[in-house]
């Protein structure tokens, strides 16, 4: 089993289970302090659908900007710790954050 994150049509991140679950759930906590509706919205599908992805692509610009700060202090505490086998997953997500129209907006 393997879990996704949804950007856009065109940008997608598929991660193994363990992956996944580290990195969803490293950047939760940030996300509901900075938004929790927003939060609500991208994690519906894992939380409420018992699916193994969230999406972030079809939320309003303000709430994809509200997930990459999350993402941004998340990868940051992670990046803080000793290395692990998941680093290289925040530099994907990174790259896939950076290609979205709304990322500098």
């Amino acid at each position: 089993m393997a879990g996704s994150i949804i950007v856009a049509k065109n940008g997608l991140l598929h991660l193994n289970t363990l992956a996944f679950d580290y990195v969803v759930e490293r950047i939760r906590p940030y996300f509901q302090v900075i938004n929790e509706e927003a939060m609500r919205l991208v994690y519906e599908p894992l939380d409420q659908g018992g699916m193994t992805f969230i999406a972030l692509d079809e939320i309003p610009e303000c709430h994809f900007r509200d997930f990459c700060r999350a993402f941004a202090e998340a990868r940051l505490v992670a990046n803080a710790s000793a290395p692990t086998e998941y680093d290289v997953w925040w530099e994907r997500l990174l790259e896939i954050l950076k290609k979205d129209p709304r990322f500098d907006a």
